[in-house]
């Protein structure tokens, strides 16, 4: 064994071990009090559990990484399934955030591919005896090449997927900034696309010395990934306070966020009705008021500014036009939908606080329609409320 395999296996052993530490640590610890509602807190728990745990798969091939099928067959594993892994994890937990499934039946097809296709290379990679041929490998070459295409779409779906959500955040979709962790997503599309950057050029230059650079900076991510989601980055102030009370939580679908419809359409801003004429919006005076008033009618009439959860979307599904006329209303007429929504429960937290003289700060809160004391402080600092 010359000094680069010897090299190559040590990193590689210790890339495993490393990812099995991260799924001991991710199954067995959970952060207090989180750990007695852990469907709520850690959705992703057992799906990121079980795809470190996966790596497993790799150790017989620490004693000598560079025969050629043990070669190709981690080459492939991690080319193809780290992509992979890094979509289903993410989409496991902030789809569960945002309640969209629609991940679910996609995700399961695509594992089921690539699960047999690798269970089948890692059965001949370990199989005694053979001695592959350039056209064979030549051929197991185009397998891999195939199943990380695949790989790579899902990812790019997962990423645009979770970009589109950041953008609501940018476009006020949302009336709380607490509905979904932007900071965690960030931070999780970052690493997802440095995973990529830092696997392709050693699978592309076939070089084990790059490789076993790329395997050490992964041990690094993998720590830091670990120190992120130790904490659930989630907070429900129905949840939070029963498990504070230590009183029974009762069915998670009930106390989960506001359902999504199923068939996502939170990434389409606007329909092919609803488009730009020569770069400008075609409405009218009328056709302002109107919407206006309609708004008016369901977020203050209806009082729907006390739901923690009101979103844009919601409000144009009340309306008698679509999404972009809405948010053209609200932008444009009232100061956009964040600042005129948590005007009113600024407005209703002051009336609150007249009329119950002994009513906690966190009462006030959650009577007000903000998530938290904290959140209601936050925006009241934001918007300069006096």
């Amino acid at each position: 064994m010359n000094s680069i395999e010897y090299f190559y296996g040590l990193t590689l052993f210790g890339f495993i071990v490393s990812c099995l530490f991260f799924a001991a640590i991710r199954w067995f610890h959970m952060c207090r009090p989180y750990h007695k509602n852990v469907k709520y807190y850690y959705p992703a728990r057992t799906t990121v559990t079980l795809c470190y745990l996966s790596f497993i798969v790799l150790l017989p091939f620490v004693i000598h990484p560079l025969e050629p099928r043990a070669w190709l067959f981690t080459k492939t594993f991690l080319l193809v399934m780290i992509p992979f892994y890094g979509a289903q994890m993410l989409f496991c937990y902030f789809g569960t955030v945002k309640s969209w499934y629609a991940w679910r039946k996609p995700g399961w097809v695509i594992q089921t591919v690539l699960a047999l296709a690798t269970a089948a290379l890692w059965g001949w990679a370990l199989w005694p005896g053979i001695t592959p041929d350039t056209d064979t490998l030549n051929k197991l070459v185009l397998v891999m090449i195939v199943c990380g295409v695949v790989s790579f779409i899902y990812v790019i779906w997962m990423l645009h997927w979770i970009y589109w959500q950041l953008k609501n955040l940018e476009l006020e979709s949302y009336s709380n900034p607490n509905d979904f962790p932007s900071r965690l997503a960030r931070q999780a599309l970052v690493l997802i696309v440095l995973s990529l950057i830092f696997f392709l050029p050693p699978v592309v230059a076939d070089s084990p010395l790059l490789m076993s650079i790329t395997l050490l900076l992964s041990m690094g991510i993998n720590v830091y990934l670990l120190i992120l989601i130790l904490h659930p980055h989630r907070h429900h102030p129905i949840i939070d306070e029963l498990i504070q009370k230590e009183e029974p939580i009762g069915s998670f679908e009930i106390l989960s966020d506001t359902k999504q419809p199923k068939d996502d359409a939170s990434c389409q801003e606007t329909s092919p009705s609803e488009e730009k004429l020569d770069g400008a919006y075609p409405f009218s005076d009328e056709t302002v008021g109107f919407i206006k008033k309609e708004i008016q009618k369901f977020v203050e009439g209806e009082h729907q500014y006390l739901n923690q959860h009101l979103t844009v979307k919601e409000v144009a599904e009340h309306c008698s036009y679509g999404r972009t006329y809405v948010s053209f209303v609200f932008k444009n007429e009232m100061g956009g939908f964040f600042n005129y929504v948590n005007k009113l429960r600024l407005q209703h937290a002051d009336s609150y606080r007249k009329e119950h003289h002994l009513a906690s700060q966190e009462e006030i809160a959650l009577e007000s329609g903000f998530s938290s004391r904290q959140s209601y402080y936050a925006i009241r600092r934001r918007m300069g409320w006096k």
